[in-house]
């Protein structure tokens, strides 16, 4: 990745042997996470890898029920635990480092993070245990209410 200019271009080569392909992206944004969601996403589905497909989507309302249910502390398979909070009408997702994201519910049991659409969170419950799966630009974590 590199700037082009004083600022605000941003320019990334990438280069695959197998399979074989040479993409270039320009922005003329300094922003780089939304270049690197885009690498990302071509690159996973050129690798046939799970991606994120960004839709647009409204926001849902929750019941206080289906708040609570939620709620909770998730171990990912990766040993990550991810705590699920409710707070001031809205729920909270912590990161690794602790710090709490919200939830935007985008209907059927999925959420993404605010400000952050690439982070889709799904819960499910299958024989009364309470799952979670977490996609990223090219991650996917599976995780279990303790």
């Amino acid at each position: 990745m590199g700037n082009i200019g004083n600022s605000g271009y941003v320019s990334l080569v990438q280069f695959s042997v197998d399979p074989d392909y040479t993409l270039i992206y320009l922005t003329n944004n300094d922003n780089t996470t939304a270049l690197d969601v885009v690498e990302k996403s071509i690159e996973a589905i050129l690798l046939n890898r799970p991606y994120v497909l960004f839709q647009e989507s409204k926001e849902t309302s929750l019941t206080q029920e289906e708040i609570s249910n939620y709620v909770g502390t998730y171990l990912l398979d990766v040993g990550v635990s991810i705590r699920v909070k409710h707070e001031n009408n809205k729920l909270y997702a912590t990161s690794e480092n602790d710090e709490f994201f919200e939830l935007i519910s985008i209907g059927n049991s999925k959420f993404h993070y605010k400000d952050l659409e690439w982070i889709t969170l799904e819960f499910s419950n299958e024989n009364e245990i309470q799952t979670i799966t977490i996609q990223n630009i090219d991650n996917v974590f599976q995780g279990t209410k303790q």
